[in-house]
């Protein structure tokens, strides 16, 4: 019960501090975070060699990424849930993001070293990557805890490197503005919370991935052996 409430209270203040940056972006507020970033990662760190590398690392959490990922992890994982649930995950951050990055409507910073469109709050990248990163520790979590084993921590520290270090990537080529990629992390914590306490075990969607495990079954689960289908 302890443990649900302190949840609760993380959640709380992740809504409130989002709240409280994109309405003082709509009243255009400028914030000291933005400036002390700027001045560490920016104007401290960019060299052309590392430049190369942040751009490899930026691109870990693109789109064709993800895509890659998924379908890893559809012919890795034996639980098909696992994957239908990435992909309704996934797909229900895509849409919180859109929504909010069309209410706050904020520019992108001048200093961009990659052609990026669309607007700046929060951080798309940074969403997606706690998001995705973050359900993977979940579901790694939930697998040690069950099976009584450390197996696979490797990932999991992987995984916490890249929710830090691909934020840390789209401050630093200059696409986002360091609160964008604070506030899309605490978008992507949100959303994650959300999924997986309300809608990842609700009656509707597991009647959804009930059909579709079902239909996958039909297509992929029979095989022919002498010239007759068997079920595997």
């Amino acid at each position: 019960m302890k443990k649900k409430a302190v949840n609760y209270i993380f959640l709380s203040i992740a809504i409130c501090v989002v709240l409280f940056f994109a309405i003082s972006i709509c009243m255009g507020k400028e914030f000291y975070i933005d400036h002390l970033m700027k001045k560490l990662i920016v104007d401290g760190l960019r060299r052309d060699w590392l430049t190369e590398i942040v751009k490899v690392l930026t691109n870990l959490g693109s789109l064709p990424a993800y895509i890659v990922y998924v379908a890893i992890t559809f012919f890795v994982v034996k639980n098909k849930r696992t994957v239908y649930s990435m992909v309704c995950n996934l797909g229900m951050s895509a849409c919180i993001m859109l929504i909010v990055k069309n209410i706050v409507r904020r520019p992108r910073p001048d200093l961009m070293l990659i052609e990026e469109t669309g607007f700046s709050f929060p951080s798309g990248h940074s969403l997606n990557a706690f998001v995705f990163f973050g359900f993977v520790i979940y579901m790694l979590y939930q697998f040690n805890k069950d099976k009584k084993t450390k197996k696979y921590l490797w990932l999991s520290i992987l995984c916490g490197l890249l929710i830090v270090l691909i934020p840390l990537s789209r401050i630093y080529l200059g696409v986002h503005y360091a609160s964008d990629c604070l506030c899309g992390m605490l978008v992507g914590y949100i959303s994650l919370f959300t999924f997986i306490n309300f809608v990842e075990y609700s009656k509707p969607l597991n009647y959804c991935w009930n059909i579709i495990d079902g239909v996958y079954k039909r297509i992929f689960g029979r095989k022919k052996k002498n010239g007759k289908e068997e079920s595997k």
